[in-house]
């Protein structure tokens, strides 16, 4: 049975929005509001969980009614840029919203990503990152 998300304290709350899917692929199930507090948890989580890792694949999933405040999208842009010679591919799903595609598109031109992509799904993100992974394991 699912704990009332009110009564997790910061580690299992943290814990519950990201996780590993495969070898060296985590997935951040983004809330749908975010604070810089929030925001710092998910990522001292992604820290925690690739801390020996050189490089890793990251898929971000956003919910439809994602909003975030201008304090937590600085604070998003600064954990991410801190992260960014280690993630070796980015990739978001956006279901719906105009406004969560732009932010993200935004974000990392911002942090200074190049290689990312946007999916309408979980399934097509994970499928994508599979090809990447396996071109970076196999570049010929």
């Amino acid at each position: 049975m699912a704990r009332n998300p009110d009564t997790l304290d910061k580690k299992e709350w943290s814990q519950t929005r990201v996780s590993l899917i495969e070898d060296r692929v985590l997935l951040i199930k983004e809330p749908s509001s975010a604070d810089p507090a929030s925001i710092d948890m998910i990522f001292d989580q992604i820290d925690a969980m690739a801390a020996d890792w050189d490089r890793f694949y990251l898929i971000v999933d956003y919910p439809a009614d994602t909003t975030i405040s201008a304090d937590a999208r600085a604070r998003v842009r600064e954990r991410f840029g801190r992260l960014q010679k280690r993630i070796a591919y980015l990739a978001a799903v956006v279901k719906n919203g105009v406004f969560v595609r732009l932010n993200f598109m935004l974000m990392a031109k911002w942090t200074g990503y190049r290689t990312y992509a946007i999916h309408p799904s979980f399934e097509r993100a994970l499928s994508d990152v599979r090809e990447r992974v396996k071109h970076d394991q196999n570049p010929l």
